[in-house]
């Protein structure tokens, strides 16, 4: 169920991580 959750928030990180 919160798969697509946790998903967006790891990109979300990733993406500010890799900034």
């Amino acid at each position: 169920m919160l798969w697509p959750v946790h998903r967006i928030k790891h990109e979300k990180v990733e993406a500010i991580l890799h900034q």
